[in-house]
């Protein structure tokens, strides 16, 4: 199991895991974090809760955001915002 301090601990328990992945946070529909911005984890210090329309892929898991700004981040480096 993952496992973080602070806000951002809710985060990291209980982790999903898809069948033949590392335990990381991706529900059985393929949603990452349940749905919090990994990057307003990092530059807000607190879980929020990003938007549906506000999404990117990667590693088959769909991360959402709060803004577009922050997608944009993400995308360009996922492996910075993704828990560690």
């Amino acid at each position: 199991m993952l496992r973080a301090a602070g806000p951002i601990g809710l985060l990291a328990a209980p982790a999903f895991a898809q069948q033949g992945q590392a335990a990381s946070n991706i529900t059985a529909d393929g949603l990452a974090l349940r749905g919090h911005d990994p990057v307003a984890c990092v530059t807000e210090a607190q879980a929020v809760l990003g938007r549906a329309e506000i999404a990117a892929t990667h590693a088959g898991a769909t991360y959402r955001f709060v803004t577009a700004a922050h997608r944009d981040l993400f995308v360009a480096n996922p492996e910075r915002h993704l828990p560690q």
